[in-house]
C-alpha cells in the first residue's frame, strides 16, 4: 500500500521564489520525507500570479534537498484546496493508497482533511506550522481567520459533494 506525502502550494514570489509558507511547507515534507515511512512526495499546486507553478517550485526544492526526481509527483493543476484534493484522487486512482499524509500549516489542516473526506480519501495531518517567528505571527494571525469562513465552506462543501455521491 502507498503512502504518499502530499505537500499543499502556497504562493510564488516573482522570480520563482517561494513565500516563507510554501517554503516552510516544503521544509516540514523534507523532514518527515528522510524518516523513510513515506512512497512518495506529491507537491500540489498551480500557477498563482507568478510563476512557475507551485508544485514545480517545490519539486526543484525537494531535488536540491537529495531527494531523487522517481519519488516527487507533481499534482501542477490545483488553485484550491478541494481541487487539490480531486486531482490527487485522479493520480492515485490505480493504486492502493494506506493513507494520503497532508503537509500543510495548522490553520489550514481541518479544511484540507475535510476536502480529502469528501473525495473518500483515508488522510492524516502533519503540521507544518512549527513556530513562526514574532515578524510571521500577524501574518499567522490573519491566516488562522481567514481559515474560518473557508472551512465553514469545505465543511458545506463536503456534505454537498458526499450527498451527490
Amino acid at each position: 500500500m502507498t503512502k504518499p506525502l502530499v505537500v499543499f502550494g502556497a504562493a510564488v514570489h516573482a522570480g520563482g521564489v517561494p513565500s516563507p509558507t510554501l517554503q516552510r511547507r516544503c521544509n516540514a515534507a523534507i523532514a518527515h520525507w528522510r524518516t523513510g515511512q513515506f512512497d512518495c512526495l506529491v507537491p500540489s499546486g498551480g500557477l498563482g500570479r507568478h510563476g512557475p507553478t507551485e508544485a514545480s517550485v517545490m519539486a526543484a526544492l525537494f531535488r536540491d534537498a537529495g531527494i531523487d526526481d522517481n519519488d516527487i509527483l507533481q499534482e501542477e493543476a490545483a488553485t484550491t484546496t478541494f481541487e487539490t484534493a480531486h486531482y490527487v484522487q485522479a493520480l492515485f486512482a490505480d493504486q492502493s493508497v494506506e493513507r494520503f499524509f497532508l503537509v500543510t500549516d495548522r490553520y489550514h489542516l481541518l479544511r484540507a482533511r475535510l476536502a480529502f473526506a469528501a473525495f473518500g480519501l483515508p488522510s492524516a495531518s502533519v503540521n507544518a506550522s512549527g513556530h513562526p517567528p514574532a515578524s510571521a505571527q500577524r501574518q499567522t494571525a490573519w491566516q488562522w481567520l481567514r481559515e474560518l469562513p473557508g472551512t465553514a465552506y469545505y465543511a458545506w462543501k463536503y456534505l454537498a459533494h458526499r450527498l451527490r455521491g
